[in-house]
């Protein structure tokens, strides 16, 4: 017989969420920061475009939260066609990890191919409200890393879609 803690799974497709007992994984898409950086357009990015960033370059994502809780960077959603991109997470003001792009040489073709960082950094305790995750472009070769999209893990199975995308809040710094 399986222990409560291991049957409890909800997915719900329609709001890109996934929740499991205690805790529920949200989706950031890259295109949806409120800056004027460039998107490009692929037919294999989780939302048909995604944000082409260059050594410097900064992309902030805001969220929000129903209280206090912990918090964990699972993926950045990311392409790349050439060197290694070197990429930093922050939240808020601290830093949360670093990533590394793969190696890959396509002559172009290898920017509609999505891959996964994996898990970057451990859990990180964040407060009530809004808060951002910078993904800051440490170096990179000539053309940069394309980023999709950061998922992450909120120990809130409370936390909906609609508080989470701060549909009630105005974030303003």
């Amino acid at each position: 017989m399986m222990s409560p803690s291991h049957t409890c799974v909800c997915i719900l497709l329609a709001m890109v969420a996934v929740k499991s007992c205690g805790a529920a994984i949200f989706r950031i898409e890259a295109e949806s920061a409120e800056d004027n950086r460039t998107k490009i357009d692929r037919s294999e990015a989780s939302n048909k475009t995604d944000v082409l960033l260059h050594e410097n370059d900064e992309l902030s994502l805001r969220f929000c939260l129903n209280g206090r809780t912990s918090v964990r960077i699972l993926n950045v959603g990311y392409s790349n066609d050439g060197g290694a991109d070197k990429c930093q997470i922050n939240n808020n003001t601290t830093k949360v990890g670093e990533f590394e792009s793969i190696v890959e040489y396509g002559s172009g073709t290898l920017w509609n191919i999505f891959r996964l960082s994996g898990e970057i950094g451990s859990d990180i305790i964040l407060e009530t409200g809004c808060n951002t995750i910078t993904l800051l472009v440490k170096s990179a070769d000539d053309y940069g890393i394309e980023i999709d999209h950061i998922e992450v893990k909120v120990n809130d199975e409370r936390l909906t879609e609609e508080v989470f995308r701060c549909n009630f809040v105005n974030c303003v710094e």
